[in-house]
């Protein structure tokens, strides 16, 4: 089968940026990711590195988090440098409100290894130092090396650090200035420093007037019985020295670092003094003014201190760094079927993170006058030192040290995200097939973000044209399709095949033919004032919940389950020519007459009215199928955005910002209950979305404890609407409906009548009050599995009459 070429991806620099770029955009099976390296070898100078909520944040979405452990105190200490006076202490619980795993300092060679373990081999090209690129204008980016090799690549990420080689060439005029700042670093085993508890018990900053020196725990005590502790000393005023003033590690003696803490307290010397000759490493400090753009060329991206060159003033620039590379995957994947994708992507980039980064300098400049100002009040050192350290310990930064970057792309994705776009499916096995709900559809075409789309029918089959971008995954539609379990999967015939038309050369996938999806059998029987029959109902649930639970055993979350993605089977009329046709209705079609548009090959010559299946009937021998993969995604993965229609949006959305394969417990809870009672359980008619969750309170009741402060806020944000419809929760709801669905069988002319199996049908519609209890949960953990819930209805309910008819 035929793909669209894959979209080359080239990283400059091989540090946590770079590391966490390629982890987020190998992912994306439309993309050829390459890492370029200069070192030979991985490598990460420095020592330790900080990290907080928004770093355990963004390691959970990388897979890296688990392998990265580090020292965490309960307390922080702020010291004059010189008397040891503390001056404030933080109190740094283990556990916090935003994440259970607090705040901690780790080696940085921990972070380093953790995320190579997510890469995949042949990604990384060691040895590769880049000298300089060219925009080339047949399209693309030519990289030249130092060992005199070259690539090219549609795209480049240039993630190579504060003195990036990338930025440089495309801002040429930015220049950086050494800020005087000088850190020594090292790492020390603790055992060394056990005469000195001062230093050891707390994590630590003794201030003084032209440096500090920080102390910290580096490993996890469960881990190591003698852990390595962290000794940084930086230097406010150093002179600017050719050769030897560079951002890199370079070799410093003991005597050059004592000599910077020559008047700080005697503890802190002997600190330093302990350090063997030879392990200090010095790092220059060096920072530039703000970029206007963090892209360029349509094609090359900046990412981390190559696009912020702040000199670590937050103490989160990995962090930052990997935040940028997961966003440009997210862009990336939601463009991808764009003619322009790049250049969209890179624009959608651009808009979420240089608003960020420019928040980070305008608040440096506030603080810096802040500090200038209030110094200027006293003379006294404590007082000066107070104020440095209530500005470098307050105000608001949890813009950055809680940022949920999942949370904030979904925001800022609705805010500036292409309208058609904006929920896009995240997963590493996108578009298993990139079929629509044309398959349901005879003698139709539609276009949508995905490609275009044909379905034709033969008797009983489905010949469904699609474009996909890789064909191993209707290989595991087929695979599905092969389990005996997943019979009420959609029945694919082929694992594809190829078709000539006037439109070209399309891609196939061979399926049964469908019977009407449900929401148009809701809205059939809602004009005729028809009921669902009871055995209808409890043998389309429990079928929707094998196959969702075929799905999950094959590997994948469906994503999208709706009313419109479950479908009848129509066995019935598919005996013959004529039956069908009188089942389906006579085709409706209309030439193309717009004048203002022309006319092109891409466009159907005739448009086609969709089958309205005037003349399907329900019967015992009908099966409810499952269709439509376009958003499904790996059973264990986590995403952060996907298609949703507004009425059955599951609670992850506003209050986690996440999914996993929990959410088609929801979606399926949502289905089911339009099964039983007719109608969509949280109409919203488009409202605000504090409209519709409070449509979910009067219908499930109040939400969970921990969620109320930020439904308190969205509430303040949106005022409760006076016209609100009262709506009952299902316990006062379901008897009523459940005794109408069996009295309205005598009031039909259907082909259901009481006999006896309707005592026993009407017992078996009782066990749908605790599946819909069990799925529509508010908490994706405490929903049942498909398997339970199937189960509650097995164990209540046997289908007769579909034995009968076998």
């Amino acid at each position: 089968m035929i793909g669209k070429p894959l979209t080359t991806v080239a990283i400059v620099g091989g540090g946590p940026g770079g590391l966490g770029t390629a982890i987020a955009l190998s992912k994306l099976s439309f993309l050829h990711v390459t890492l370029y390296e200069q070192h030979p070898e991985p490598r990460e100078a420095g020592a330790g590195i900080s990290l907080s909520t928004n770093a355990w944040k963004i390691l959970d979405l990388l897979g890296a988090s688990g392998d990265v452990k580090g020292g965490s105190k309960s307390n922080t200490h702020q010291r004059n440098g010189y008397t040891g006076k503390v001056l404030s202490i933080s109190k740094r619980p283990e556990n916090s409100a935003a994440d259970s795993r607090g705040a901690i300092r780790a080696r940085r060679t921990r972070l380093q290894s953790a995320l190579l373990a997510q890469v995949p081999e042949d990604v990384i090209q060691y040895g590769k130092k880049l000298l300089s690129l060219e925009n080339l204008e047949e399209g693309g980016v030519r990289l030249l090396f130092k060992d005199g090799t070259e690539a090219t690549a549609d795209l480049v990420v240039g993630a190579d650090g504060i003195q990036s080689i990338v930025r440089r060439t495309l801002f040429p005029d930015h220049q950086l200035h050494f800020t005087g700042n000088t850190a020594f670093r090292v790492l020390v085993p603790k055992s060394s420093l056990s005469h000195l508890p001062d230093i050891t018990h707390t994590t630590a900053w003794w201030w003084g007037e032209t440096g500090h020196t920080y102390f910290s725990d580096v490993d996890d005590e469960s881990e190591h019985a003698d852990g390595l502790f962290e000794i940084t000393v930086r230097s406010y005023h150093e002179p600017e020295i050719p050769g030897r003033t560079v951002a890199w590690g370079i070799p410093a003696t003991n005597d050059r670092v004592a000599s910077r803490v020559l008047k700080f307290d005697q503890r802190v010397r002997d600190a330093v003094d302990v350090v063997p000759e030879g392990q200090w490493r010095e790092f220059a400090g060096f920072a530039g003014p703000r970029l206007e753009k963090i892209t360029a060329w349509n094609k090359v991206a900046l990412i981390g201190d190559s696009s912020h060159p702040l000199s670590g003033a937050f103490g989160s620039g990995a962090t930052f760094a990997m935040e940028d590379g997961w966003i440009l995957a997210r862009a990336l994947e939601q463009t991808q079927h764009s003619s322009q994708s790049i250049s969209e992507a890179l624009e959608i980039f651009e808009k979420i993170r240089s608003p960020y980064y420019t928040r980070m300098y305008e608040h440096l400049d506030e603080s810096h006058k802040t500090i200038q100002k209030r110094q200027k009040e006293s003379d006294d050192f404590d007082k000066k030192l107070q104020v440095k350290i209530d500005s470098f310990l307050y105000g608001d930064k949890d813009f950055i040290y809680k940022n949920d970057i999942a949370k904030t792309y979904v925001s800022k994705n609705q805010e500036y995200g292409p309208q058609q776009q904006k929920f896009v499916p995240n997963n590493s096995k996108q578009a298993i097939c990139q079929t629509s709900t044309v398959m349901r559809r005879v003698f139709c075409l539609t276009k949508n973000w995905t490609g275009t789309h044909q379905g034709a029918f033969i008797q009983s089959i489905s010949v469904i044209h699609f474009r996909a971008a890789d064909t191993p995954y209707v290989t595991n539609l087929a695979m599905v399709d092969s389990r005996p379990s997943g019979l009420h999967m959609i029945k694919t015939h082929s694992n594809g095949c190829q078709s000539s038309g006037p439109n070209g050369t399309h891609n196939c996938l061979v399926t049964e033919l469908l019977g009407p999806p449900l929401c148009a059998v809701l809205e059939c029987y809602e004009h005729r004032e028809e009921t669902l029959r009871p055995d209808t109902v409890l043998r389309s649930s429990s079928q929707l919940l094998d196959a969702l639970n075929s799905l999950n055993q094959a590997g994948f979350a469906h994503g999208d389950v709706s009313n419109a993605n479950v479908a009848f089977t129509c066995k019935n009329v598919i005996g013959s020519e004529e039956d069908l046709f009188y089942a389906i209705g006579d085709p409706a079609t209309a030439a193309y007459t717009n004048t203002q548009i022309p006319w092109s090959p891409e466009l159907p010559k005739h448009l086609v009215r969709f089958t309205l299946w005037p003349d399907w009937s329900e019967a015992p021998n009908e099966e409810f199928r499952l269709l439509d993969l376009g958003q499904a995604f790996p059973v264990d993965n986590t995403i952060t955005s996907i298609a949703q229609p507004g009425d059955v949006r599951s609670p992850e959305t506003f209050f986690i910002g996440s999914f996993n394969y929990q959410h088609d417990l929801w979606r399926a809870g949502c289905v089911i209950y339009s099964l039983f009672y007719q109608k969509r359980p949280f109409v919203a008619y488009g409202r605000e979305d504090p409209f519709f969750i409070r449509r979910l309170i009067m219908k499930l009741g109040p939400l969970p404890d921990k969620w109320h402060s930020k439904w308190e806020e969205m509430q303040r944000q949106h005022p409760e609407d006076s016209n609100k419809t009262s709506l009952e929760v299902m316990t006062e709801t379901f008897e009523p409906r459940r005794k109408a669905i069996i009295s309205s069988c005598d009031e039909e002319d259907g082909e259901y009548e009481k006999d006896e199996y309707t005592d026993h049908d009407y017992a078996g519609l009782g066990s749908l009050l605790g599946v819909l209890q069990g799925l529509l949960q508010y908490q994706p953990d405490k929903r049942l599995s498909t398997r339970e819930a199937a189960s509650n209805i097995y164990s209540a309910w046997t289908d007769y009459r579909e034995e009968l008819e076998t």
